[in-house]
């Protein structure tokens, strides 16, 4: 070998390393191109994800007791470590059951063991300690974050990787298209016409809406009159005919900066049932990951990391 040839392999080398046992390249698809177009309606009845891989960091977060059921979404941030929305575990952390997530599949319910899909136990949930359940206030939905941790690492690799985390002071942009994805219901639901969720992985594209406006329209439209305090450790987000619904759970809302990276702004956690084709007029609300960085990373005891720095969008 010449010494060119020699320097070109060892980069080659690291490259690939660090490609399957780091956080350090999140954020990446395996498709990268992204083509707006695609993300045409809401998740409900709206465009399925095409290929296993093309949102690597997503998974599904499974139950079995007598049988098996899905109860949220939730994304990769490292390779012991899921991120999902607290209300994920409401009345579902019991002995007796086994918990586990899906990694690698574009169905929620998956049963598959072929070599593509991999299936690995949760081993402790950390709900954050100021999370409120319970009947709806003023307080409802606060702090609506969980950490699952693994029994064993996620391995790396095309179909099955991080996503980025922002920076704790990162500006949330109010400009750009945020995508949200999930396995949800996919129609209209009505008490004649229920739409039981096919438990198949779909994208959507949502506006960011500032937070004061947000607050006079949930006040505006809330049948129950309940007076959401939306707060910094909130995002709200829809469009008209676009937006998030039951079994979205704890799936992303994400950007891609300018540099191709997919990053996680938001957590799924609240919404008003009633107005689910109008959630600009009735945005869906999300936990605000930038609020939550150092309880992330404390957590985790520095194996997930957000970012250092601001992220041009």
């Amino acid at each position: 070998f010449s010494l060119q040839r020699m320097r070109l392999l060892a980069l080659l080398v690291l490259f690939i390393s660090l490609n399957v046992g780091s956080t350090s390249l999140c954020g990446l698809r395996k498709n990268s191109k992204f083509n707006g177009a695609r993300f045409r309606r809401h998740i409900i009845g709206g465009n399925k994800v095409a290929n296993v891989g093309d949102w690597p960091w997503q998974v599904a977060v499974q139950v079995f007791n007598s049988t098996l059921s899905s109860i949220c979404g939730g994304t990769v941030i490292a390779d012991r470590w899921i991120l999902t929305a607290a209300h994920c575990a409401n009345k579902q952390c019991r002995e007796g059951f086994t918990y586990r997530i899906a990694a690698g599949t574009l169905k929620a319910l998956v049963v598959d063991t072929s070599e593509q899909v991999v299936f690995i136990n949760v081993t402790r949930f950390y709900v954050h300690p100021e999370y409120e359940s319970g009947a709806i206030s003023e307080s409802y939905m606060h702090n609506d974050i969980m950490l699952l941790e693994l029994e064993s690492a996620l391995t790396f690799n095309e179909i099955v990787s991080p996503v980025c985390l922002p920076s704790r002071v990162q500006t949330i942009p109010q400009d750009k298209i945020a995508v949200a994805i999930g396995y949800g219901q996919y129609e209209q639901p009505s008490f004649t016409n229920p739409v039981p969720s096919d438990g198949r992985l779909r994208e959507t594209k949502i506006s960011i809406i500032p937070r004061d406006a947000c607050k006079t329209r949930l006040d505006a439209v809330n049948p129950k009159r309940i007076k959401f305090n939306i707060t910094e450790a909130h995002i709200c987000a829809g469009s008209a005919g676009h937006g998030v619904f039951h079994g979205d759970s704890g799936g992303p809302l994400m950007m891609r900066a300018k540099d191709g990276r997919w990053f996680q702004f938001g957590i799924v956690s609240a919404g008003v049932d009633e107005l689910i084709l109008a959630q600009d007029l009735a945005p869906a609300i999300f936990a605000n990951v930038v609020k939550f960085c150092n309880w992330i990373e404390e957590t985790t005891m520095g194996e997930a990391k957000c970012e250092k720095e601001e992220v041009d969008f």
